[in-house]
């Protein structure tokens, strides 16, 4: 006689896809230890006192070895997975890092070949903040064009990382764009950054040097 159907278990692992399980009376299983599941509202001390108690009181031969929190089984089960995603999480800072230092670089090198340029137009009249915006403009193409190469990237090599995700699709659109836009707004306060300190220069200083 079958009494109900319950959802999928994992008794592998989260990560790990639910196979295919029976639930047998206590009387009839071969086996002479189960889990049980208890949800309360108090601490898992306290609730395991009480149910030690409620036990005891239903037989004498029935007890319990351990206590263990939900929590701290998805956790353990879970901890390689987190391991692998904080080192990739290191290294995809250390490369955000050094993409920043590269745009950081050619700016200063596209900003310092073209500074007697600047120097010029600023004495003829125009404002630093038009300078700033020009020259953000000359580099935003490319710093937008990376990011769509690096967006592109993420999408084709998702498939790679799929086995550290839990619940989260590789090629998470809204994760893959959020971090394209973030990386895009750094590159350009970047240069925006750079620009305004060239553009802050005095430009009789400059003449004075050439």
């Amino acid at each position: 006689t079958i009494v109900g159907v319950v959802a999928d278990i994992k008794y592998d692992g989260v990560t790990q896809p639910a196979k295919p399980a029976v639930y047998l009376p206590f009387e009839q299983s071969q086996s002479h230890a189960g889990y049980v599941v208890v949800q309360g509202q108090m601490s898992g001390n306290l609730l395991a006192s009480q149910l030690r108690t409620k036990l005891a009181a239903l037989s004498t031969s029935i007890s319990f070895e351990d206590v263990i929190p939900v929590a701290l089984l998805i956790s353990e089960g879970t901890a390689q997975q987190r391991l692998q995603l904080a080192v990739i999480a290191c290294l995809s800072l250390l490369a955000l890092g050094v993409t920043l230092s590269g745009v950081a670089g050619v700016t200063s090198l596209t900003v310092q070949r073209q500074r007697s340029e600047i120097m010029i137009r600023l004495a003829l009249g125009a404002s630093r903040g038009s300078e700033i915006i020009r020259l953000t403009r000359v580099l935003a193409p490319w710093i937008v064009s990376g990011a769509a190469c690096g967006l592109i990237g993420a999408i084709v090599g998702g498939n790679l990382v799929a086995p550290l995700l839990y619940k989260t699709a590789p090629n998470e659109m809204s994760i893959s764009l959020s971090g394209t836009v973030a990386c895009l707004g750094l590159c350009l306060a970047c240069v925006f950054l750079v620009a305004r300190r060239v553009a802050r220069i005095d430009p009789s200083s400059c003449f004075r040097v050439v």
